[in-house]
């Protein structure tokens, strides 16, 4: 009996020292879900005093609106003694919230019980706010497409052709595709116009070429469907290399109406 508790104090008094050395916060629990324990850093970034968060207190450092998500997700760990993952705000001690990665593991003795509760608290506000800063990003990018009525869409380049087009739904349709079918190489070419199929495949061969600057930008009527009129496109994209091959990533938009202009400034 000896024995087993002082190899229990050794293991619990290296366990501390490994927690007070990492930069996360650290907590203890018991089997019950109330914290018992936390390491310096808690106390550093809450400037809360030691004991003042043990039991239920640690909820004061949660964001209002995250309280009752983090309660929840805690109290179904506990009574499943499953893994508990989730995120929150916690206030800083100067009043800020940062939010944070939550996860704790319950360590489970030989007969099956929960014997107390390990867990940490990872700052991701970074992680958070670049997130946040590319949907924005993309819902600008989005607003500026729709604006502009332009389509984007990619493919990969294999042994010269393009294959494995796809996009949004207004580049497919741009494309002259239909938005959800997989499209070939040969069914890309057939939609192309016939007298612009050689001046498509010489825009790209000098774009991929070693000495090209890798941007293909090309205008070519696409081949209309039954009840369609003729159209003209823009098409222009640049060309991305890597250990997985080349692919272009590009735009497309409907020019018909400036090839329209152009083709009566020229009858005048």
């Amino acid at each position: 009996q000896k024995r087993a508790e002082m190899a229990s104090a050794k293991s619990e008094a290296r366990f501390r020292q490994l927690a007070q050395s990492l930069p996360n916060h650290v907590w203890t629990a018991r089997p019950s879900g109330e914290l018992d324990w936390f390491n310096d850093q808690v106390y550093v970034y809450s400037g809360s005093a030691r004991g003042e968060l043990d039991g239920d207190g640690w909820g004061k450092l949660v964001h209002p609106e995250d309280v009752e998500d983090a309660a929840a997700a805690w109290q179904t760990a506990i009574e499943t003694a499953s893994d508990y993952n989730t995120e929150f705000r916690l206030r800083r001690f100067d009043g800020a919230y940062r939010w944070h990665l939550a996860r704790a593991t319950p360590i489970i003795d030989d007969a099956a019980q929960v014997v107390y509760w390990v867990g940490t608290n990872t700052d991701i506000e970074d992680q958070k706010a670049a997130e946040l800063a590319l949907r924005e990003s993309e819902l600008q990018v989005k607003l500026a497409l729709s604006a502009a009525q332009m389509g984007v869409w990619e493919c990969e380049v294999v042994d010269g052709a393009f294959v494995n087009l796809r996009g949004d739904d207004k580049a497919i349709a741009l494309l002259g595709g239909v938005p959800g079918e997989q499209s070939t190489s040969e069914t890309l070419i057939s939609r192309i116009g016939p007298e612009d199929r050689a001046g498509l495949g010489k825009a790209a061969e000098k774009a991929l070429a070693s000495d090209g600057d890798g941007v293909v930008d090309v205008e070519y009527r696409i081949v209309p469907r039954a009840g369609e009129k003729e159209r003209w496109v823009h098409a222009r994209a640049q060309a991305l290399v890597s250990v997985a091959g080349t692919r272009l990533v590009g735009t497309v938009r409907d020019i018909s109406h400036r090839k329209e202009a152009e083709a009566r400034q020229q009858v005048l």
